[in-house]
């Protein structure tokens, strides 16, 4: 695995060809510098600093904002550097050819994983990254930006300097031991390695509620303004969650919560009504980008038409906008129609748009079991039709495993304690102390590590 040479990436979105927007530049390794001054042609400080730059495209100059960081202190432990510039797709990608004549294209995932192997992550703020930008909502990205604080390893590390503080006055005591003296009384000694053990059970319970987030497929619900998502959200989760209102685009951001749905749990999120009409104001366009952004991401969406409305030209805008991604089609407040009414109904919804409507009503509660069913089966589904690889699941499987042997040491060590045989408590307690050692950083093979951040974004 080389990590000594110098790798760049474009870590924004490619800009729209024939628009100028903004795009970022990083790169990272021995040379980052010296591929700098070559591309401006004057030289820079070896050390962090912001430096407004005039870069030369066929003669155009372009102007940028380079951030440059000297190392040991970057994101990856190496010299670092981002140029910003703003410009055109076409200046961008010269500028980019430019940069990698001198250096390599990063692989996906490759700046992060540099970070990992010089010390600067551990593999639960790495895996965090990725999930950060990948996060379809709120809820998922507020979990990993947990995990990226590095919470989870700080309790971690906080349990093990209480096992080595137990160790080292238990051991003091058994050195001792023909002194008749008594450093950590054998009662007091199992009640610390079962309040630890207590905490190692909170994790595994609790703490770990953050991956759980994260690894959980997400569900939005879309469909026009006022199609009935925000009551729907509610009747789904059983509470009031969004707020439901006659008037227009109420719901600004995108709300997400838990739906438990037996075997399996989701994330259900609500967001502005989409709309392909032009925003009413700056708040509305940027509810609507968010809309937009997080559906995209989503692993299935709910899409909500109002079943007694007559004119549909608006949904079926939005259900191109959607495109053709996993979808429920929902035919919502279907209590407002007379029993009668609603199978003819179905009908032209289902010939409009080439779907399987479900009637639902958020109100009485009409079809709720039978959609929940559904969104369970199509998720279900999608995990067996892609199946995850030991990569992507490693991190959960390798956190609860530690924990789990862990626990189960401490439960004995306790037990051994109280039958008198300190010696053999120590010696399960120094084992679930090196176990938790391996919870940050785990001697973990080159083809796996590879695996891991694979699943990254280019430049990330």
């Amino acid at each position: 695995m080389v990590t000594d040479d110098t790798i760049a990436a474009l870590s924004s979105p490619p800009p729209a060809v024939g628009r100028v927007c903004a795009s970022i530049l990083r790169l990272s390794g021995p040379q980052t510098f010296s591929v700098l001054e070559k591309l401006l042609g004057s030289s820079i400080p070896r050390r962090r600093g912001l430096f407004h730059a005039e870069l030369s495209v066929e003669g155009i100059p372009v102007p940028a904002v380079i951030y440059t960081f000297a190392a040991p202190h970057s994101y990856t432990g190496q010299d670092m550097a981002e140029l910003h510039v703003s410009a055109a797709a076409a200046a961008v990608e010269r500028i980019f050819s430019q940069i990698l004549e001198r250096t390599r294209q990063a692989r996906p995932g490759e700046f992060t994983l540099r970070a990992y192997l010089n010390g600067k992550l551990d593999l639960t703020q790495a895996e965090a990254v990725a999930q950060i930008v990948s996060g379809s909502n709120t809820a998922q990205v507020l979990a990993a930006e947990k995990l990226l604080a590095g919470r989870l390893a700080q309790t971690i590390g906080q349990i093990q300097a209480a096992l080595l503080d137990w160790l080292s006055r238990l051991e003091a005591g058994l050195d001792f031991a023909e002194e008749d003296i008594e450093i950590l009384p054998a009662a007091q000694a199992a009640q610390i390695l079962q309040s630890l053990r207590s905490q190692i059970e909170q994790l595994l319970t609790g703490a770990l509620r953050y991956e759980r987030m994260i690894d959980l497929p997400s569900v939005g619900i879309a469909g026009a303004v006022n199609a009935g998502k925000s009551m729907l959200t509610n009747a789904l989760l059983g509470r009031p969650r969004s707020i439901v209102s006659d008037a227009r685009a109420v719901t600004r951001d995108v709300l997400a919560e838990i739906l438990p749905l037996g075997d399996l749990d989701c994330v259900l999120f609500d967001c502005a009504g989409l709309s392909t009409q032009p925003p009413l104001d700056a708040l509305d366009a940027l509810a609507q980008q968010a809309a937009r952004s997080a559906l995209q991401k989503a692993d299935l969406i709910l899409f909500c038409i109002d079943i007694t409305k007559p004119d549909r030209t608006e949904d079926r805008g939005i259900f191109t906008l959607l495109g053709s991604g996993p979808l429920l089609a929902l035919a919502t407040q279907s209590d407002r129609l007379a029993p009668a009414e609603i199978p003819a109904r179905l009908a032209q919804l289902n010939a409009e748009f080439g779907r399987e409507f479900l009637p639902v009503s958020a109100l009485r509660g009409d079809g709720l079991d039978a959609l929940k069913e559904q969104i369970r089966k199509t998720l279900l589904q999608q995990r067996t039709a892609a199946p995850e690889t030991d990569a992507a699941l490693m991190l959960n499987q390798r956190h609860r495993r530690i924990l789990s042997e862990t626990s189960a040491a401490l439960a004995e060590a306790a037990k051994q304690v109280e039958q008198g045989r300190e010696e053999i408590a120590a010696m399960l307690v120094r084992s679930a102390w090196e176990q938790l050692g391996g919870f940050e950083r785990e001697n973990l093979s080159e083809a796996v590590l590879e695996q891991i951040f694979s699943r990254f974004c280019i430049g990330k």
